[in-house]
């Protein structure tokens, strides 16, 4: 009796575990994959076995290696494909859509274009932010950065007091 095998696309949103070239095991809720075996792990945890040395005292032996279970929280987890060893389910997906992530339940709104640029035509015949540099006047006692003060002639000699900027080196040096 063959079994029907599950293709990778269908176990999206399953709970995976994985086993690493390393030996180490990551469960988590499989987000995506790629042609790599690239997987993206969502709420991951890592579980690694290690050799833990205990010495007996009262045998005064080297001691016994024992094997402890270290148990780290990771969250999010692209994982490489190069380093994927086995894929094994370990739990279907959740049936009810609150504890599926990313879902939002559809609102009624309406999608519109926002941001600089995105208004109407303009009297040019192109949207505001194409139509080029527009001439604007500035409010009266108002001077922009590095113009003469209000009251000042555009062409006006400088006050007394003030020599003439050099035209050949900094100021006082000739």
């Amino acid at each position: 009796m063959a079994m029907k095998r599950a293709k990778l696309a269908d176990l999206i949103n399953f709970r995976m575990r994985v086993t690493t070239e390393d030996g180490r095991q990551l469960t988590g809720t499989m987000l995506a994959f790629d042609k790599h075996m690239n997987l993206v792990l969502a709420d991951c945890e890592e579980f690694r076995y290690t050799k833990k040395h205990a010495v007996a005292k009262s045998q005064g032996a080297e001691g016994a290696a024992d094997l402890v279970e270290d148990k780290r929280t990771l969250g999010l987890v692209v994982l490489r494909g190069e380093n994927v060893v086995s894929v094994s389910i370990e739990a279907p997906p959740a049936n009810d859509n609150s504890s599926r992530l990313g879902v939002i339940p559809p609102g009624t709104g309406t999608a519109r274009a926002v941001g600089r640029g995105m208004g109407g035509v303009g009297a040019l015949g192109a949207a505001p932010s194409l139509a080029g540099p527009m001439r604007t006047q500035a409010p009266a006692g108002f001077s922009a950065p590095g113009a003469p003060p209000a009251g000042f002639a555009p062409n006006a000699p400088p006050p007394a007091g003030f020599a003439p900027p050099s035209m050949f080196g900094p100021p006082g040096s000739q």
